[in-house]
């Protein structure tokens, strides 16, 4: 599946879960909205069930300072119409009252939900409207037709391609796992030397881990520069003959954008990881611009 990580695109093999965090702020910190994303093990999804489950869940962190809640009806950007929740609860020793609006959809194999958190003012809730009507699934025919507002950016998490006013904040990291493997990407480091990195979050607490280099190897290609490298841990708390590897990508494209990866997977899943290596680093390249 083909996934944007700000002005960058790239694939990640299927068997990999997206367990990123899509969290999209507004410039002022008066409003945000969330995707979040699971997927479907078994049978079909009830968008009903995702939307009452992931309530509760909000309901329950509120406590019992929430001050209302009731059923709310949305519509998303190809016309269909999606039941939700939207309410109102209190924050802070002030007493600062937030909006809040809930909804799920269920699109194959995954259970998405969407939260919005806003100020409380006169229709705090029309910018979630707005962007609900700019939300479109993946593959839907008008999702890259429809135009945006001015000063309005497309923007994609996961399956659902949506937009939100430019200016607001968008992730800077996304990460991915399946059983034996975890994959990290991120804008957020500058480029560095070949062979540079930080091997500590992936360290044993004992201090007693083998770390060896096992290889780094330029990356050019059209429109971006960079490297990657393969790390051995050995030792420690491992059992005899176990290892970790760790693999780290850092390429600058020729757009400005420094694009880091890393992903660690014990020695048994190795040929899986490198299926999911060449996948990310032959796909990435720069975004198509289609703001409004």
């Amino acid at each position: 599946m083909r996934h944007t990580l700000g002005n960058i695109t790239f694939e990640v093999e299927d068997e990999l879960t997206d367990c990123s965090n899509y969290i999209h702020e507004s410039s002022d910190g008066s409003a945000e909205i969330t995707f979040g994303f699971d997927p479907v093990h078994a049978g079909s999804a009830d968008a009903a069930a995702v939307l009452a489950r992931a309530h509760e869940h909000f309901q329950g962190s509120m406590g019992p300072h929430l001050i209302y809640s009731k059923e709310a009806t949305f519509t998303r950007g190809n016309g269909s119409s999606v039941p939700g929740v939207e309410g109102e609860y209190p924050e802070g020793l002030l007493g600062d009252r937030f909006r809040y609006a809930l909804m799920a959809l269920t699109p194959p194999h995954k259970k998405v939900t969407i939260l919005y958190l806003a100020t409380s003012r006169p229709d705090a809730l029309r910018l979630f409207r707005q962007v609900l009507a700019h939300t479109f699934l993946l593959g839907e025919p008008t999702s890259e037709s429809r135009p945006v507002p001015t000063d309005w950016a497309r923007r994609q998490a996961n399956c659902l391609l949506f937009a939100t006013p430019r200016n607001w904040t968008a992730p800077q990291y996304l990460v991915f796992r399946t059983t034996g493997i975890d994959l990290e990407v991120l804008l957020t480091e500058p480029f560095v030397p070949e062979g540079t990195i930080d091997l500590l979050p992936y360290l044993k607490p004992d201090g007693h881990e083998v770390v060896t280099k096992l290889k780094t190897r330029p990356v050019v290609a059209a429109g971006v520069s960079g490297w990657t490298g393969d790390w051995s841990i050995a030792g420690g708390a491992r059992a005899p003959g176990d290892e970790t590897r760790v693999r780290k990508l850092s390429v600058r494209f020729t757009n400005g954008t420094t694009f880091s990866a890393y992903a660690r997977c014990e020695n048994i899943s190795l040929s899986r990881l490198d299926h999911v290596w060449d996948t990310l680093t032959q796909t990435m390249r720069p975004a198509i611009e289609t703001d409004g």
